[in-house]
């Protein structure tokens, strides 16, 4: 039996080009290579649960915008339960622009859009599945309520819970301390 994963977390899209040098402000440069696809950490664990034969689910919030399909999409083609990926008409999907040079150094603007729409009434709406699950993950780069809700559900149902670092190394310490789970210091 393949055991069931839920993932509470993102989606964005990485918009990724890349240029000899870095640009400063009020400069236009030249960019080769454009690349788009599908990011956000709790989207990729998710799929990478699947990928690994697990029954993986994300519980996520997109926008109701052409973004959005490449979401959709992908979990189509990786057997991601998306039962619990809502589109909102009011917020755009999350993105990710991603500046590189040829050494690799790069800078990254983030929109979170409709992520930021994360809350514990997003999490509870999902809680059936987050029962059911062998495992509950959660990352720290949506709203810490949402994060925090999915951990104490998954407490609750006796399934181990994990959040999931995200975002920089400061904000997740800040929203792991604020989330207050049990096995996570």
């Amino acid at each position: 039996m393949k055991p069931k994963i839920t993932v509470v977390g993102s989606f964005a899209v990485g918009m990724t080009i890349r240029t000899p040098v870095l640009p400063v402000f009020g400069e236009t440069l030249l960019g080769s290579d454009f690349d788009m696809g599908p990011g956000g950490k709790g989207s990729n664990q998710a799929v990478a649960a699947a990928r690994l034969g697990a029954d993986a689910a994300l519980v996520a919030r997109v926008g109701s915008d052409p973004l959005a399909t490449i979401a959709h999409d992908l979990y189509r083609a990786e057997g991601v339960d998306p039962a619990q990926v809502v589109a909102l008409s009011d917020r755009a999907t999350g993105v990710g622009f991603i500046i590189l040079n040829t050494e690799g150094d790069n800078f990254i603007i983030l929109d979170m859009g409709a992520n930021d729409a994360m809350d514990a009434a997003a999490v509870d709406a999902a809680a059936d599945r987050i029962a059911q699950s062998d495992v509950v993950m959660a990352v720290l780069e949506i709203p810490t309520a949402a994060a925090s809700r999915a951990m104490a559900l998954g407490r609750a149902a006796g399934r181990p819970h994990y959040p999931q670092s995200g975002a920089g190394a400061s904000v997740a310490r800040r929203n792991l301390r604020q989330c207050r789970c049990a096995d996570a210091q």
